[in-house]
């Protein structure tokens, strides 16, 4: 959903009770502006309080958000119930010190096929993937992960051929992965 506090929750919260104990999760950012941090993380706090353990609310840490710095981002996640995870780009970055920083955590890893991206054909061999999965290997990582196909590079590919990709990315990773599509 948007950034917590944006008048989105209402609207979530019918969805939640819509799906009937079928949502597991939803993803979120934090807005840019590092001085609505402390409203944004109450807000995500009180959402979270509304859905209950059931529901993670999974934050999207990373570049461009007010939780692109793993320090930042552990003493809000101190302040939020266990239900509040997060979701990692394990290949775009930096990925250890969140693993140090976060650890348990991190529940969900998010992947991005991008034009130019060791993602947008996700094999063993590229340097970026290969230190990213010793990474996730050496930390016991065992969550989920999302692979999106970001507006632009899937022209030319079928429904077939991108989850072929992401089962390709299920090999590697040995996680449950679900694709999804996005345009910016």
């Amino acid at each position: 959903y948007g950034v917590p506090g944006d008048g989105s929750e209402e609207n979530l919260l019918r969805v939640a009770e819509h799906l009937d104990g079928q949502l597991e999760g939803i993803k979120f950012n934090l807005g840019s502006d590092s001085a609505r941090l402390d409203a944004e993380a109450r807000a995500v706090e009180v959402l979270a309080e509304k859905l209950g353990p059931e529901i993670h609310l999974i934050c999207e840490c990373h570049s461009g958000t007010s939780m692109e710095d793993p320090a930042v981002a552990a003493r809000v996640f101190d302040g939020w119930p266990p239900s509040v995870v997060a979701a990692l780009h394990p290949f775009n970055g930096p990925a250890g010190s969140w693993l140090d920083t976060l650890g348990g955590r991190i529940r969900h890893l998010h992947l991005q096929a991008r034009e130019n991206s060791a993602w947008l054909d996700p094999v063993p061999g590229i340097p970026s993937v290969d230190s990213g999965l010793a990474l996730l290997a050496a930390h016991r990582f065992a969550g989920t992960a999302s692979l999106e196909f970001v507006s632009g590079i899937t022209a030319g590919l079928g429904p077939a051929e991108l989850l072929g990709r992401a089962g390709v990315v299920r090999e590697i990773l040995g996680l449950s992965i679900a694709p999804f599509l996005h345009n910016p």
